[in-house]
């Protein structure tokens, strides 16, 4: 009788399944079919009776996947699925100075120096502002899986360090109406056209412009 009763239950799994291939790409580490009477693989095909079940497939470097899946009454079944790399990880440096505001996508992160950024697979726009520097601006590929990169912004200052001089010295220096000291005397001109005149008791005044 206890054959019988076997030879009964493989019947029945042999007409109620349904034959159902499952493609993961990449093949993941772990697959498992939970749900419905019965799961079983045979030849790297599943053995399923019509019914509603969760798949669930893991690989290192790659986000889970659990998606419900529905075998309907078809003979044969084929369903197919991508896995998504897991996000990666972007540091950011900035020289000369600290305390650079970094936007990635648009989004404010803080300002440098700041933790790794946990960012998705792909490509990113990344900029970096400071004051006195011109912005940075540039596209960061990430390649995920937990992979971390590193960006190390150099920022250009958008001011130098002029020096004026005169003969005789001590002549009063004037940039854009705010006096900078006497000559000789060094000041930080932001980028651009600037106006300036040197002043001296019992001589003339003397103007000019330096870009």
């Amino acid at each position: 009788w206890a054959a019988l009763v076997l030879l009964g239950v493989v019947a029945w799994v042999v007409f109620s399944a349904r034959s159902v291939t499952l493609s993961i790409e990449p093949a993941p580490d772990r697959v498992e079919v939970s749900g419905g009477l019965y799961a079983v693989e045979i030849a790297g095909r599943h053995m399923m009776p019509p019914g509603s079940y969760t798949l669930l497939a893991e690989k290192e470097g790659y986000v889970r996947l659990e998606v419900p899946l529905e075998v309907t009454e078809e003979r044969n079944q084929s369903f197919q699925f991508v896995l998504d790399k897991s996000p990666g990880f972007l540091a950011i440096t900035t020289t000369p100075v600290d305390g650079a505001l970094v936007s990635i996508d648009q989004i404010e992160m803080g300002v440098t120096p700041i933790d790794p950024v946990e960012l998705a697979p792909g490509e990113h726009e990344v900029r970096v502002r400071a004051k006195r520097f011109k912005e940075y601006s540039a596209q960061v590929r990430i390649e995920g899986a937990g992979s971390s990169e590193t960006l190390n912004v150099e920022l250009l200052p958008l001011w130098a360090a002029v020096t004026f001089r005169s003969n005789p010295s001590g002549a009063r220096v004037r940039v854009g109406g705010s006096i900078v000291g006497t000559t000789p005397v060094t000041a930080d001109l932001m980028e651009g056209a600037h106006d300036y005149e040197l002043t001296l008791e019992e001589h003339k005044q003397y103007r000019s412009r330096v870009a």
